[in-house]
């Protein structure tokens, strides 16, 4: 069993989904009231701004870091997976970044240092970072503890 799995948030994702919704709805009310004779091709430029939330889905769906049995696991990719893994023992620092817009959303990115040459591992845009990074070096004190 886990002991701990992190994500990306969805937030900004969900947020910029609705905002997607109003160009959509003013193209296709200027598309089938105010010029109906206009091509309606237009409508599939209408489609990228959606790209945008996709992309944020796309990495909530595919990033994750998970702590179980005393092993931090870093995982990547759906079709190509990259997996980065740290004892919890070797973890020496945890650093926080949040920017002014990333504290409007409650979400920030962390750092995971650890004492191999391979560098940190960074996690980007995930809900409360400070109460991950303090679960992770929680967990990390009770593997150095139990060892």
């Amino acid at each position: 069993m886990s002991e701990l799995v992190v994500r990306p948030s969805r937030r900004q994702a969900h947020a910029l989904l609705v905002l997607c919704l109003i160009p959509i709805g003013a193209l296709l009310r200027y598309l089938f009231f105010t010029a109906p004779d206009a091509p309606k091709a237009w409508l599939l430029a209408g489609l990228i701004p959606f790209l945008i939330p996709l992309r944020q889905y796309y990495r909530s769906w595919t990033t994750r870091l998970k702590v179980e049995d005393g092993i931090l696991r870093f995982q990547q990719g759906l079709i190509t997976q990259n997996t980065a893994s740290i004892a919890l023992e070797r973890i020496e620092k945890i650093s926080v970044h949040r920017t002014i817009w990333q504290r409007l959303w409650g979400i920030g990115d962390i750092d995971i240092e650890s004492a191999a040459e391979s560098g940190a591992v960074k996690l980007a845009g995930i809900d409360d970072p400070q109460a991950v990074a303090d679960r992770i070096l929680a967990l990390a004190r009770q593997t150095r503890k139990a060892s």
